[in-house]
């Protein structure tokens, strides 16, 4: 009977551990594989580094994101503290890593270094301005909202959203 306890006990252990720690272990992985060929990338894309790639990196992280998110949500009714927000905050584009790897890998252009730094450091920039400004970011839209509450207590911002709308409503 004791063999048949420890058997379960052992079963109920290995699966509880493999259902709730598993995916915890893959993402920390991951991440590890992320971290190590990152910063193994990182040196010598700075080698190239001047000041049209860093400036370069500031506009794309805000006018060439911004004001694309910003008309994308035009007629959606949301305020332009959303708008910035979602502009600052929204489309990520550490998968930019990625994609650099595979067009350079497979395509012969010019400037491939170059290319390689502006995305290496518009990924740096993107990750301490990200970082730095996300509680301050975050602190800041909760005041707007709270504003937004007592302006027009019904307004798109605060709305329950149970499936993403539509803006334009669908005519058949």
């Amino acid at each position: 009977m004791d063999d048949v306890l420890t058997i379960h006990r052992f079963h109920f252990a290995f699966t509880v551990t493999f259902h709730y720690l598993f995916p915890q272990l893959t993402m920390g992985l991951a991440l590890l594989a992320f971290l190590a060929f990152g910063a193994a990338d990182i040196w010598p894309a700075l080698e190239h580094i001047n000041w049209m790639i860093v400036l370069y990196g500031v506009l794309s992280l805000t006018l060439v994101r911004m004001i694309p998110v910003s008309i994308s949500l035009l007629g959606s009714g949301l305020r332009p503290a959303s708008h910035m927000f979602l502009g600052w905050f929204g489309p990520r584009g550490l998968a930019s890593i990625l994609y650099v790897f595979v067009v350079l890998e497979r395509v012969s252009i010019q400037g491939q270094d170059e290319i390689f730094s502006i995305v290496i450091t518009t990924m740096l920039i993107s990750v301490f301005a990200h970082g730095l400004s996300a509680l301050p970011g975050a602190s800041w839209y909760v005041s707007r909202a709270g504003e937004m509450r007592m302006q027009e207590p019904d307004c798109s911002e605060l709305a329950p959203a149970s499936e993403m709308r539509a803006r334009i409503p669908y005519k058949n």
